[in-house]
């Protein structure tokens, strides 16, 4: 992911330093420079997390169904796979013994599935990995990998829900996992993973409420790897399908689609947040494009709906002493954002091909995106009567101010960037002569990007105040004008909020030498509310709910380098993460807390249920 800096510092004037050293905090002092003074932490990592050296992280495991249900069945997927080069490997899925449906729209055999991957890095010197794993060429995981030091090679453990993917694991399917690692005489760290599935059993009769799965997935791009680079805002991942009119001679149409978007960003977009644009891009030896990203999706291209960029920071990312032994928020395995596609229902059930298609605006180089669209079916049901009408922002717009001003010959000043959008799709289905289905999806969102650069030739800062926020509304109405007839209305409410503070400020000596200091408060906060869950496939009444989720990380790190700009030692390390959630209907509430200080574990609190 990071690069390594070509560029010879010996014989840079102070204001050359300041520019190479500006550019070199996009690459975040992960190379060969740094990645040599690693061996300072010595770190360790056995039995009690406190007082640990080894990665961790206050994510919450899958919840198990009750054990009254059952145990569970294991399928080993590969153990102990090598990465050492940039081949991926492959594996065989075998689904375990099950007695097949009846019909297609019976219960599954199976109660969840959860994926289980363990992953480790010899110690030695490596960068951050960028980690995916595809079952069936559906990408059922996607992260990074921790950095090693020459004293500690981590391991983590990564869990994901995969119930909805039941009917891709009813049958044997291919599997790649791919980390692509350079291994040579520099860069030591060799990374091993391991991965099986729990299948939970669900037997009809026993009380247990069967869970909703997706009919069908379709996976963008649909290939072993499950990744597809962006290289701009017209690079297009796209992928055309047909939704069958018929499943095992039942006539059917959708009910429901939705597209969750995974957009990994890399290289010159890495740190998209502190990007400028193009015209300043030079003065402050940034990378430019501005500092705004946003996934975009269309259906035959027809705007359909968009997708905020999560800032992840992986390990390696502005001073890797911030992430150990806590990485960043999802840096170890990332979270997709879930499109509602419903209201395309009508159109997406006439049995001819349609294109999906979603691009990265002002995608510089680069983003690597996958998604796969989940669509589920109703049965017994050939109405194609109806349509979609989509309005508001087809493009988001954009406010950028900027107020840089030369002071003594060095760039100071303020950038600040502002984007809002409304986009509102609804479909309806006519069900009869006086009943209408209608789907409305409502996206609010709001941008905001503030950054000060205070630039001397002693001194080189830029902070970043970022907030992301989307509020969706989904709403599904059966209007029934019939005689003695009812309608009736179902409402979700979520409001997502993505805050990111980034200080980092560089002071040089007069002998060349320096330090930088970085303080990070990054934030995922998402509050839901209403009486259904669109996530769960069909419209379904449920008892009011609201639920609150919030995964915050805060990390604090000063580097000391010399006057050749190597890595010397760190001071003042410490962060920590707390991740929480509460909901109601039933009553839920869970709270893991962990600290850090000088890249080992203080503190480790944990309460309540995992959500």
């Amino acid at each position: 992911m990071s690069t390594v800096l070509g560029i010879s510092i010996k014989n840079l004037s102070p204001k050359g330093m300041l520019a190479m050293i500006c550019r070199s905090f996009r690459t975040w002092f992960t190379g060969l420079l740094v990645l040599t003074s690693f061996g300072s932490w010595n770190a360790s990592y056995a039995g009690n997390p406190v007082g640990s050296g080894n990665t961790i992280t206050a994510d919450p495991l899958v919840s198990r169904p009750p054990a009254k249900y059952g145990a569970p069945t294991k399928v080993q997927l590969f153990q102990n796979l090598e990465f050492n080069n940039f081949n991926p490997q492959t594996f065989s899925y075998t689904p375990p013994d099950f007695t097949p449906p009846a019909q297609p729209n019976s219960p599954r055999p199976w109660a969840k599935v959860i994926l289980v991957c363990d992953i480790n890095v010899t110690a030695g010197i490596q960068y951050d990995r960028t980690a995916r794993m595809t079952i069936g060429n559906t990408v059922v995981y996607f992260g990074t990998t921790a950095e090693p030091n020459p004293n500690l090679g981590p391991s983590w453990h990564i869990e994901r829900d995969l119930t909805e993917y039941t009917n891709l694991l009813l049958s044997a399917q291919p599997g790649e996992i791919n980390i692509g690692n350079l291994v040579n005489g520099t860069y030591t760290g060799v990374i091993y993973a391991s991965a099986y599935l729990l299948f939970y059993p669900y037997t009809q009769g026993s009380g247990e409420q069967a869970p909703v799965v997706a009919d069908l997935i379709y996976p963008l791009p649909g290939t072993g790897d499950g990744g597809y680079t962006l290289q701009s805002t017209t690079s297009t991942l796209s992928l055309t399908f047909t939704v069958p009119r018929q499943v095992q001679s039942i006539p059917t149409t959708v009910a429901r689609a939705y597209l969750d978007v995974f957009a990994q960003s890399q290289y010159q977009d890495e740190f998209w947040y502190s990007n400028v644009p193009d015209s300043l891009a030079q003065e402050l030896n940034q990378y430019g494009g501005t500092s705004f990203r946003e996934v975009e999706v269309a259906i035959d291209g027809q705007v359909a709906g968009f997708a905020p960029v999560y800032p992840w920071i992986y390990t390696g990312g502005i001073d890797p002493y911030l992430w150990a032994p806590i990485p960043g928020v999802q840096t170890l395995n990332f979270v997709p954002y879930r499109i509602d596609l419903s209201p395309f229902a009508v159109p997406l059930s006439d049995g001819n091909p349609h294109t999906i298609s979603l691009n990265v605006y002002n995608a510089s180089n680069y983003f690597v995106a996958s998604a796969n669209l989940f669509v589920y079916l109703n049965y017994n049901s050939s109405s194609l009567a109806g349509g979609v009408t989509v309005t508001g922002d087809y493009q988001p717009p954009l406010d950028i101010q900027e107020n840089i001003r030369q002071v003594n010959g060095y760039p100071n000043g303020t950038i600040a960037t502002l984007s809002t959008r409304h986009l509102t799709v609804e479909g309806y289905v006519v069900v009869s002569p006086t009943e209408k289905l209608v789907t409305t999806v409502e996206q609010d969102a709001s941008f905001t990007n503030d950054q000060r650069f205070a630039v001397s030739t002693t001194k080189y800062e830029q902070d970043i105040v970022q907030l992301t926020r989307l509020t969706t509304k989904s709403t599904y109405q059966d209007i029934n004008t019939a005689p003695g007839k009812k309608s009736s209305t179902l409402l979700s409410v979520k409001d997502l909020s993505y805050p990111l503070t980034a200080d980092i400020v560089q002071t040089f000596n007069s002998d060349g030498s320096g330090q930088q200091k970085t303080i990070i408060d990054q934030e995922y906060l998402i509050d839901e509310q209403g009486d259904w869950l669109p996530e769960l496939g069909l419209p379904t009444k449920i008892a009011s709910y609201a639920s609150h989720l919030s995964n915050v990380v805060k990390a604090v790190d000063t580097l000391l380098f010399n006057s050749s700009f190597q890595i010397t030692g760190n001071q003042g390390q410490a962060s920590s993460q707390a991740y929480s959630f509460d909901g109601t209907a039933p009553g839920q509430h869970y709270l893991h807390t962990i600290k850090a200080a000088d890249s080992k574990v203080t503190y480790d609190h944990e309460e309540g249920s995992a959500p």
